[in-house]
Order: C-alpha cells, then structure tokens, then sequence
C-alpha cells in the first residue's frame, strides 16, 4: 500500500496529499488555487511552483505558439 504524502502549496497555503510515491520532477496541481507544482525534493517533501518561463527560448518565444 501507497503511503500518503502531504505537502503544502506555496501560493495559497493549502495542505494536500498525495496517494502516490513521489519522485523530483513529478508535477501536480493545488486542489485549492489551481497552481502547478512541481515536486523538487521528496525528503522532506518540498514542492515549487512551475516556472511558466521553462517553455521559452533563449529569444523569448514560447515553444507551441503560433506567432500572429
């Protein structure tokens, strides 16, 4: 059986848990704000908020836009 993890979101300060062995990297989203998180330590739990600016080049542009 899974252990539950619980973590707290840094945006609006929700504890959640999870029903699943987390690994760096894994994402999810804060049932409460809606944030995306990224795991970035699994002892301790620690969770990041995403970068949005990961998608983008070093130009600026964002990968999967269509330019208008």
């Amino acid at each position: 059986m899974e252990k539950e993890i619980t973590v707290l979101c840094p945006t609006c300060k929700k504890k959640f848990e999870f029903d699943t062995d987390l690994e760096v990297g894994d994402t999810t989203h804060c049932p409460e704000c809606y944030e995306e998180l990224e795991v970035e330590s699994t002892n301790p739990v620690r969770v990041k908020i995403v970068d949005k600016r990961d998608d983008w080049d070093e130009n600026g542009e964002g990968e999967g836009f269509d330019e208008q």
